[in-house]
């Protein structure tokens, strides 16, 4: 996307995501490490509104994660005044949703609007819309977490194996 952020523009694009890869630069430990997973994303549209995110895949990296699954489930709203973007974790059920942030246009892309406080963990959020993706890049830091997750959304099935951080800025 040139120019402004548009959640008219995001929207649109939440609707026809259909496939993720997520990207996790853990800076805890020692030395840094570098995990890679890809999956598939069912997209509900709530009669609210909201689209919810079923999301599974698995880890691909070799070693100890290489091949475990995994699930998340996120819902996306806008705010009541249509002036924010929504994501909520939907860990438990649909009914008790866990807020993590509120994602407002700021110039090219969104930023959380304040960090989400989970303990000791501060969570911030930017989501960059680009042709035919949407990356959410997560940036955690506390007293034992420092990690960057990358999560890409595509709208076809078929993933570039390898991300890097670097593309997410130069649509």
């Amino acid at each position: 996307m040139i120019g402004e952020a548009s959640l008219e523009a995001v929207w649109e694009a939440l609707a026809r995501v259909r496939a993720s890869s997520v990207e996790i630069h853990d800076e805890s430990s020692e030395p840094p490490v570098i995990m890679r997973a890809r999956g598939s994303v069912e997209v509900v549209a709530e009669l609210s509104g909201a689209f919810v995110f079923h999301e599974t895949g698995a880890w691909t990296d070799a070693g100890p994660a290489g091949g475990v699954r995994y699930s998340d489930v996120l819902r996306w709203s806008l705010d009541r005044d249509g002036r924010a973007l929504n994501v909520e974790h939907l860990r438990h059920s649909a009914s008790s949703p866990v807020p993590l942030v509120a994602l407002v246009p700021k110039g090219d892309h969104f930023e959380s609007r304040m960090p989400h406080e989970c303990g000791a963990d501060s969570y911030t959020a930017r989501l960059t819309v680009g042709p035919s993706r949407l990356v959410l890049e997560w940036t955690v830091r506390g007293a034992r977490k420092r990690y960057t997750a990358v999560r890409e959304y595509t709208s076809t099935a078929s993933l570039i194996a390898s991300i890097s951080l670097s593309r997410y800025f130069s649509f």
